[in-house]
């Protein structure tokens, strides 16, 4: 089988799907992992945007946000999925490709850790607190806001039972509802210059 053919059995997952992902690293001997959010853009081609915090230069002191297109599917560094919830009405890949773009690449006070130590795994917890603090995510039922550090332990979780089993972990956290089962939430925070119409 080709390289581009390579499939690690990624399940289907619906439009404006959100997910954390955890990638293994490039380098064999580093025991971490490149933590980033993707949403579903495209389920029958299992095409997903990718927001993360990346380092290229693999410099401490230079972090970028970086939002791309991509093929989840043939990633053969994927190691877990955690499914989180769904866009909430009004909102886009590209609209919050631009409301993550405000994230801090910078290590603050409360992170608890040493100046030089900001990870792509903080950047996704900020994320996390500011789509929640947002509602731009629609959780289970009337659950409003995400319990942040409950899905840093599952995805965690998930990401160790990877590096065990060798096999790609998919879970879906219990903090979210299948999109076809989401009801009108009229508090919900719309993007700027979108008005919200019941069908």
């Amino acid at each position: 089988m080709a390289a581009n053919d390579f499939e690690n059995g990624l399940r289907k997952y619906e439009r404006n799907a959100v997910c954390v992902c955890c990638f293994k690293l490039p380098d064999p001997e580093d025991e971490g992992f490149h933590w980033a959010i993707t949403v579903c853009n495209n389920a029958e081609e299992y095409s997903f945007y990718l927001f993360h915090a990346t380092n290229p230069t693999n410099s401490a002191a230079r972090w970028e946000y970086r939002c791309t297109n991509y093929p989840l599917r043939r990633s053969q560094a994927l190691k877990s999925v955690n499914e989180i919830g769904f866009l909430s009405q009004g909102w886009t890949a590209d609209l919050l490709k631009r409301e993550l773009a405000v994230i801090p690449l910078d290590v603050e006070a409360s992170d608890g850790v040493p100046p030089n130590r900001f990870s792509c795994r903080i950047w996704v917890q900020r994320a996390l607190q500011h789509i929640s603090r947002k509602r731009i995510v629609l959780f289970r039922g009337s659950q409003t806001f995400l319990n942040v550090e409950r899905i840093m332990n599952e995805c965690s979780e998930a990401a160790g039972e990877a590096k065990f089993s060798g096999q790609l972990v998919q879970r879906r956290s219990g903090c979210h509802t299948s999109n076809t089962e989401m009801r009108v939430q009229t508090d919900i925070a719309l993007p700027h210059g979108v008005q919200f119409r019941a069908l």
